[in-house]
């Protein structure tokens, strides 16, 4: 008598009680012959959705009872695999045709719960040829027909499995694929056959898979077009049921190639199709098998969207060297000229582009909402490229792609309390991508657009920009982007700023990054250490104030410490200024705005001057990059040009240094009481009063620039300080 449901889930349900309850691990299968009747019984196509998942539930909880029997991976393995042909065996050898399905279909899920052990199951003796057998002894059995084509695509999928499948199985799946009674089946055994043509074990001695002659490719290429244009047909037409979900995974595996991606964005009909179905399966009331759906339509349109990665110059150069370790190494050249020439940055944008207007930004949306990580993922990877091109950025916006990314984020950082140990964090397996997606939004919209009026909103994305900042996988891009964000966020309100300054460990970060080699990180990261001076607390860790006063300056520094009183924190704020006005210095003009415009806040306070004056080589240094801020053409008044900061070339100099080198100057002067003997001498050696005299002259500076100059430059004169007349 054929099992019930409810009899098969209540029989399933005191077994699962009593094998995860079995602490002691055994090699052996512990199901009684009701249990196991049972179990099988639940992989029927007939079965409710909730029955079959409890029988996935049962064969994994029993897989992993059993490789807990040894810490052997190998004899874990030859465990599984006695097991499971103790059991499958017979029931493949029956002349029934519930027991085939049942046994063909569970041996499917095994796929799913154990890859290794399901595959050698395989390769035992006479197991593919019983598999084989069934279709051909029920002929006109079509759900046994689709139990067979899907293992074998779930085998196809394994480089152990693909010769005996190719070998006794190909003809079977072509010819499926060719027949037009079943579209589910059709789309299964052109997966399958996806699979075994992308496999292949044959790599050479190097590595790296066989090269293909010019003509097998294009044979191969025209080959795969026909399988897409198939599972193409078959999402176009579904009315949600299982073709569709067959075809997505399908495609998803074939969506990497370039001549698929550029089918797939040329048909209409088949992305609204498709983008429709995504947004109608992400309901509650559907059941979780939707996920592979979900997950399968995330992957085609991130592999459609995707921008290849970034190669260094030196991964460059090895890769060349594979390519030409390669037999028929000319004609491959040949072919990846033709490869970079469609997957150029144009060709990605332009694709991107007809997918933002085939309807796809609400599929992400709907993709981002789902349950599933590994779907919010692939949501999150598509919408990094997408916004890529900065034409997508505001369409995504108003469609609540920012609101999508956030939930995200929030989502992959669920698991980690604010509080929780940062080590476990920046070292935990995080979505970075999706992280870096909302950053690269940050950095070009405005907070308030993008996070909304509330600040608690903004203050809540500090924390996944701190992820990606500080994270040991985070690449330099994503290190970069997420200062650039950070940047941004700081610029809000000193309120704002405090918040992201008090973020821990990012502090120490930015310091170390303000010496890095790349200039485009060391400028950011110099960028916001400026948007941070308007916190107090950074302030005074670069000011000093609050700390023993420095010592009085000389021509030559900073004279000696009197006695052992000296206090180590004072030393550390002078070490952070020397940094700040050696970037002052640096060839990158914007690392230079940012750095002069912290200076140009710190001077405002009497230590943070002095201090500056008592660096290693005194005033001299100071005024020498100062002046070279407002007139880069300035040398020192005796015309020998020796300054730190004479340049050989006069260029034309910068509003933005001008004022900020100003403002330095001015604060500098007034802050400085009872060493304005030496300052004079040395702003006059380093060519400060003609460089003031320069911008007090410029009727096209702003006037504050202009009356800041001329303050400063009394300052100078009152003190005996002469402009050398030129002859």
């Amino acid at each position: 008598m054929a099992l019930g449901d409810a009899e098969i889930a209540a029989t399933l349900t005191s077994a699962l009680k009593r094998v995860q309850k079995d602490d002691a691990a055994s090699s052996d299968l512990t199901l009684s012959s009701n249990e196991l009747d049972a179990l099988f019984a639940s992989f029927l196509p007939d079965r409710e959705p909730r029955t079959t998942s409890l029988g996935y539930v049962v064969v994994s909880a029993i897989v992993s009872s059993i490789r807990k029997g040894t810490n052997d991976e190998a004899k874990a393995t030859d465990d599984v695999v006695r097991n499971v042909v103790s059991s499958l065996q017979p029931r493949l050898a029956s002349v029934e045709l519930d027991d085939l399905l049942s046994s063909i279909s569970l041996f499917s899920a095994l796929f799913q719960v154990d890859r290794t052990a399901a595959s050698a199951v395989l390769l035992q003796d006479g197991i593919i040829d019983s598999v084989m057998e069934a279709p051909e002894l029920f002929s006109d059995s079509l759900p046994l027909e689709k139990a067979v084509a899907n293992l074998l695509s779930q085998a196809s999928g394994q480089n152990s499995c693909r010769p005996v499948v190719s070998s006794r199985a190909r003809e079977w799946l072509e010819s499926r694929m060719r027949q037009t009674k079943d579209s589910t089946l059709q789309a299964l055994a052109a997966i399958a056959l996806t699979k075994l043509s992308r496999g292949g074990d044959a790599a050479d001695i190097t590595g790296q898979p066989p090269e293909e002659t010019p003509e097998a490719t294009g044979a191969r290429a025209r080959e795969d077009e026909k399988l897409a244009a198939l599972m193409q047909r078959l999402v176009v037409e579904s009315q949600d049921s299982n073709p569709a979900l067959e075809a997505v995974e399908g495609l998803a595996y074939m969506s990497m190639e370039t001549n698929i991606k550029e089918l797939l964005c040329k048909d209409d009909a088949f992305l609204s199709r498709l983008f429709a179905l995504v947004s109608r399966r992400q309901t509650p009331d559907l059941p979780s098998t939707n996920n592979a759906f979900l997950y399968g339509s995330g992957v085609i349109i991130a592999n459609l969207a995707a921008y290849p990665p970034q190669m260094t110059e030196e991964e460059k150069q090895v890769e060349k060297l594979k390519r030409m370790t390669r037999p028929g190494a000319s004609a491959g050249d040949l072919k990846d000229v033709a490869q970079k020439k469609r997957e150029g940055d144009a060709s990605i944008r332009r694709r991107g582009e007809r997918l933002v207007q085939a309807g796809v930004l609400p599929a992400l949306n709907a993709l981002a909402r789902a349950e599933s990580q590994g779907v919010r993922q692939v949501a999150g990877q598509a919408l990094l490229s997408l916004i890529e091109n900065k034409e997508n950025r505001g369409k995504i916006l108003q469609a609540g792609g920012g609101k999508s990314l956030m939930l995200i984020t929030r989502q992959a950082l669920q698991g980690f309390k604010p509080d929780s140990d940062s080590k476990v964090l920046l070292s935990a397996p995080i979505d970075l991508v999706s992280i870096q997606a909302l950053a690269k939004l940050a950095i070009t919209t405005s907070p308030i657009l993008l996070f909304g009026p509330s600040a608690s909103a903004s203050v809540d994305a500090i924390r996944p920009f701190t992820v990606l900042l500080l994270h040991q996988s985070s690449t330099l891009l994503q290190t970069f982007e997420a200062m650039m964000a950070l940047t941004n966020l700081a610029s809000v309100s000193p309120e704002m700023a405090t918040h992201v300054a008090e973020a821990k460990g990012l502090m120490n970060k930015i310091e170390v990054l303000l010496l890095h080699e790349n200039t485009m990180v060391q400028r950011a990261a110099t960028e916001l250490l400026c948007n941070l001076m308007t916190c107090d607390s950074v302030f005074e860790r670069y000011s000093g104030e609050g700390s023993p006063s420095p010592a009085p300056v000389s021509a030559s520094g900073p004279a000696e410490p009197a006695g052992e009183d000296a206090k180590p924190t004072s030393s550390i704020a002078s070490s952070r200024l020397h940094i700040l006005l050696a970037l002052s210095d640096v060839q990158d003009v914007s690392t230079r705005v940012a750095a002069s415009g912290a200076l140009a806040m710190l001077t405002s306070s009497p230590s943070a001057s002095r201090a500056l004056l008592g660096l290693e080589k005194g005033p001299a240094r100071t005024f020498s990059v100062l002046g070279d801020l407002i007139s880069p053409s300035s040398e020192s008044e005796d015309g020998d040009g020796s300054g730190d900061g004479a340049q050989n070339t006069p260029t034309a100099p910068d509003p933005r240094l001008v004022h900020r080198g100003v403002v330095c100057i001015q604060n500098v002067l007034k802050n400085s009481e009872g060493s304005e003997k030496t300052l004079v001498e040395e702003a006059t050696k380093a060519g400060l009063l003609s460089a003031l005299v320069r911008v007090v002259s410029d009727n096209t500076a702003p006037n504050d620039v202009r009356i800041a100059a001329g303050e400063s430059l009394r300052w100078l004169m009152a003190r005996g300080a002469s402009i050398a007349k030129k002859s």
